[in-house]
């Protein structure tokens, strides 16, 4: 984790590449101090989009994931957004947690209270936060 005495930028990934996530992809581009070093859709297509996205920004690739499982076993990621259909943000936000980095889960969240105790669980397993993307509360 990124302590709050840390200088250096903050690597991010993103899960789901559809107009959203490319969104917040362009978004995270401007913001200074982070780094986007993995990009993963399940859609060839799509992945390509987004790393063409970030090249054509003169930032450094990189580095692109079909299977966004590969990209979770990185040890240098702080943060990854999930940015996929709905149904699968609670389960992606989980694995992000356990595997040690921060998600940020963009609108809808959960959809049941089995959902909700997936993520408390997961949170007092890990100490892991997880974040929702949106600007009002539900």
């Amino acid at each position: 984790m990124v302590s709050s005495n840390d200088s250096r930028n903050v690597r991010m990934g993103i899960i789901g590449l559809g107009g959203r996530g490319r969104s917040l992809l362009r978004n995270l581009m401007h913001v200074e101090g982070v780094d986007i070093v993995a990009l993963s859709d399940k859609r060839e297509k799509r992945l390509n989009m987004g790393l063409e996205q970030v090249i054509e920004t003169g930032r450094e690739m990189p580095a692109g994931y079909i299977d966004h499982k590969e990209m979770l076993e990185r040890d240098d990621i702080e943060g990854i957004i999930i940015a996929t259909g709905w149904i699968s943000h609670i389960e992606l936000a989980v694995e992000t947690m356990r595997s040690g980095k921060y998600a940020g889960v963009e609108v809808g969240g959960a959809s049941s209270m089995e959902e909700c105790w997936s993520l408390i669980r997961a949170y007092e397993e890990t100490g892991v936060h997880c974040m929702m993307l949106e600007n009002c509360c539900y």
